[in-house]
């Protein structure tokens, strides 16, 4: 069962966390791990502090972040798949980003504009890997929030009305598509078949006859 509590005040939040978590520690062993995720690190060192304030001690709590977390245990249901996070967008656009004949394609116009907009290599270079870094974060953060953009951005389609976004989604949608088109050439990290986006490896859980329970006792500490 999930319980939800908010507030717009982060102490509050806190003293929740605490009776939470005093009262799950009540019933299992003191030295047994309680799995807690948090969104950064300045997070989880406010929730260290505040449980060792609060406690007298801090100790056993295993922090994760949301993406891992989930990417973890999806991998542990589905043993044959590896979910598309930040690292593995940011390689494949990274060689994309490098190879002057698939950024040829007329798709990809805006995205050599920015790239020979920086100048001599090493400035080039630079905008490779921003680019890259940035949109790697951007795609996996859509696998939470918007899985039904990521899923028309790799057909190749926008997939959104939304004149803000518009503009990006065009490219975005561009680069996307070419790097998980089954043309595009194979990763060195790993087999192509098994990366999937976190919307497609949540569906396959669904012809699964047992799924693992994605937090056992475990504690969820929001932004």
């Amino acid at each position: 069962m999930i319980r939800l509590h908010y507030s717009n005040r982060t102490e509050a939040l806190l003293a929740r966390f605490v009776e939470q978590l005093r009262a799950q520690r009540a019933s299992t062993h003191p030295l047994e791990p309680v799995q807690v995720i948090v969104p950064n690190r300045n997070m989880e060192a406010y929730l260290e502090r505040g449980v060792a304030e609060a406690l007298g001690v801090s100790a056993n709590l295993r922090f994760a972040r949301l993406e891992r977390f989930m990417g973890a245990w999806l991998e542990r249901a589905l043993p044959d798949v590896r979910i598309m996070d930040r690292t593995a967008y940011e390689s494949l656009l990274l060689a994309l980003l490098h190879d002057e004949a698939r950024l040829g394609v007329p798709a990809l116009r805006e995205v050599r504009e920015y790239i020979d907009a920086g100048g001599d290599a090493d400035a080039r270079d630079v905008r490779r890997v921003q680019l890259a870094r940035r949109l790697g974060q951007l795609f996996e953060a859509y696998g939470f929030t918007r899985p039904e953009l990521l899923d028309a951005f790799m057909a190749g389609e926008l997939g959104t009305h939304d004149p803000d976004l518009l503009g990006t989604a065009r490219f975005q949608a561009a680069l996307l598509h070419e790097i998980t088109a089954a043309h595009a050439p194979r990763p060195v990290f790993a087999p192509r078949a098994h990366y999937v986006p976190l919307a497609s490896a949540l569906r396959a859980l669904e012809t699964l006859p047992e799924v693992l329970s994605p937090v056992a006792e475990g504690l969820l500490f929001p932004e």
